[in-house]
């Protein structure tokens, strides 16, 4: 630009250095080169995740210098929780697998984000997790009390916001068959009650034949 702010065509190529006022926050060529027959030119910015104002400086022999400021804020988004299939009413009492997923809002995994479960009526193993490269985790719980039970999950990553979601299961008690098992001398009692059945009833009817007989012999 000229003293009038007005664009200047350069009759030769034009080395300029780039100097930013704070490292760390953005990141720049150290030098950019404006051709000839050009007044302009353009280059990279590259940000560090960080917020901050920076002022950038450019010089070149033979010419005055010039600056302009640049500001840089985060991005925060927000994570999702979803979790797999489950097939209810779960029995109490006996562990069940869960499958955690962790996206963004544009629906792509997050990896590497920390999952936090919580729950007062099951117990969870592992409490804390990570996720894999696609974004899932996986727990097992086991649900104490029915007819439901809830999870409280929370998700942790870097660049995001911290999201948390219940979830409620339906919870079935096990029914199991107790076998009972009778005491051995109850067991021999009753053989000897009903030996004694079978000894009474051959007495009782050789009896009857025997007094049959007698009559026919008469």
């Amino acid at each position: 630009m000229d003293f009038r702010n007005e664009p200047l065509t350069l009759s030769s190529d034009l080395r300029i250095k780039i100097t930013p006022s704070i490292l760390g926050v953005i990141e720049v060529p150290d030098y950019v080169t404006v051709p000839s027959g050009k007044s302009f030119v353009e280059f990279p910015i590259e940000t560090k995740g960080k917020e901050g104002a920076i002022t950038l400086d450019a010089s070149s022999k033979g010419i005055v210098g010039a600056s302009t400021e640049i500001k840089t804020e985060l991005v925060v988004t927000k994570l999702k929780i979803s979790i797999g299939s489950v097939n209810e009413p779960i029995p109490a009492d006996q562990p069940t697998d869960l499958k955690i997923y962790v996206d963004d809002e544009q629906e792509n995994s997050v990896s590497g984000a920390t999952i936090r479960i919580i729950s007062d009526n099951s117990a969870v193993t592992p409490t804390i997790v990570t996720t894999k490269e696609d974004g899932s985790a996986v727990i097992q719980f086991n649900a104490h009390n029915a007819p439901k039970t809830s999870l409280q999950i929370l998700a942790t990553a870097a660049g995001y916001t911290e999201e948390q979601k219940t979830f409620e299961f339906d919870v079935q008690h096990s029914t199991e068959v107790e076998q009972i098992e009778l005491p051995e001398w109850l067991i021999y009692a009753g053989i000897g009650v009903v030996a004694t059945v079978v000894v009474g009833m051959v007495i009782f009817l050789r009896k009857p034949k025997l007094q049959l007989e007698d009559e026919e012999y008469e």
